[in-house]
């Protein structure tokens, strides 16, 4: 099971926002699953990555050329791509799920690649965003506007699940799992 992670590459963000990029990294590895990430190693991408390939999961960075000198330790694999948009698609190919910790315009680009992605391939892979004290309220709340008007097909909007805590996170991502590990693949 191949989880991608969108998130932050700044530090020195909240310790709760830490926490959960850690809490994430250790689910990750106890259920032998694989990080795939933009793979470098600053901010929460840095945490998250450390966090699961010390617990046990496999890590892949896709890192593109103008950040390979910032390449994490933790890859075990780093896919070495041109730019950010063969980076998005990349990690879109090789996502079985995507996962929003907090970031700012770079992880709400990331978010939209993916959401179009699911769109227009038809994909049945699942978006958990964290969204601690309601950081992606204005985001969720103008995606359910615009399929309110008819914008998008509301089936589309309902494939994002946000979350309100690194708790109910975990267990979003422990359902999944049990789907994922029980689906004919």
């Amino acid at each position: 099971m191949n989880i991608a992670l969108y998130c932050s590459s700044k530090d020195r963000l909240p310790e709760s926002w830490q926490q959960a990029a850690t809490a994430l990294g250790h689910w990750l590895g106890r259920r032998r699953a694989t990080l795939v990430y933009g793979g470098v190693d600053r901010g929460l991408m840095r945490i998250a990555a450390a966090a699961a390939r010390g617990a046990g999961a496999s890590v892949t960075g896709v890192v593109p050329a103008r950040r390979r000198h910032l390449t994490s330790p933790a890859n075990e694999v780093t896919v070495p791509v041109r730019d950010l948009s063969e980076r998005k698609a990349v990690i879109q190919m090789l996502a079985d799920a995507f996962v929003v910790l907090p970031g700012g315009y770079g992880t709400l680009d990331e978010l939209a690649s993916a959401f179009a992605h699911l769109n227009f391939t038809g994909a049945e892979k699942p978006v958990f965003i964290l969204n601690p004290d309601g950081l992606y309220d204005p985001l969720l709340e103008q995606i359910r506007l615009m399929a309110s008007r008819g914008l998008m097909d509301q089936s589309l909007a309902s494939k994002l699940h946000p979350v309100a805590d690194t708790d109910s996170l975990i267990s979003a991502l422990e359902c999944f799992a049990r789907t994922f590990d029980g689906a004919d693949r």
